[in-house]
């Protein structure tokens, strides 16, 4: 039986004019699937860092069966794509999985038709791991060491 480590969520990551805050969810959704048998996701609201506006959002989905491997799903609001804040948002919870995680490597997928995603992903340091029977492009990424 594998354990999945505790860790304390923090309220934000602030850096690089960005905070990730954190959305809390009820803990009976927690109780819904035993953590032993599926996959639980961590969300969070992008905005700046100097205001409560919410630019876009996060979801970071961690599998109980293979910690060492999240998947990230983002969206920015339309009126705020093309500034960065998606790349900068990626750089600020990179570290975070890593070291309070032990997270290894970080899936991003992207719709086949989505030109401006793809780019976005490799820009971003992720490269093409393949192309999914859902229509996305899996891109990968390894951000930490198992030591």
């Amino acid at each position: 039986m594998r354990f999945l480590q505790v860790f304390r969520l923090p309220k934000h990551i602030e850096g690089q004019g960005v905070c990730l805050a954190a959305r809390t969810r009820p803990l009976w959704r927690l109780f819904l699937t035993p953590l032993s048998q599926g996959c639980f996701t961590l969300e969070f609201e992008i905005r700046p860092a100097d205001r409560k506006e919410r630019l876009g959002r996060m979801e970071l989905l961690v599998d109980t069966q293979d910690p060492k491997q999240v998947e990230i799903g983002m969206r920015i609001e339309d009126s705020h794509q093309g500034q960065g804040l998606g790349t900068r948002a990626l750089h600020l919870i990179e570290p975070f999985l890593a070291g309070a995680l032990g997270v290894e490597f970080v899936t991003v997928r992207v719709r086949e038709d989505n030109a401006r995603g793809r780019t976005f992903a490799e820009k971003a340091g992720y490269r093409t791991a393949g192309n999914g029977a859902d229509g996305m492009i899996h891109f990968t990424k390894r951000i930490g060491y198992s030591g």
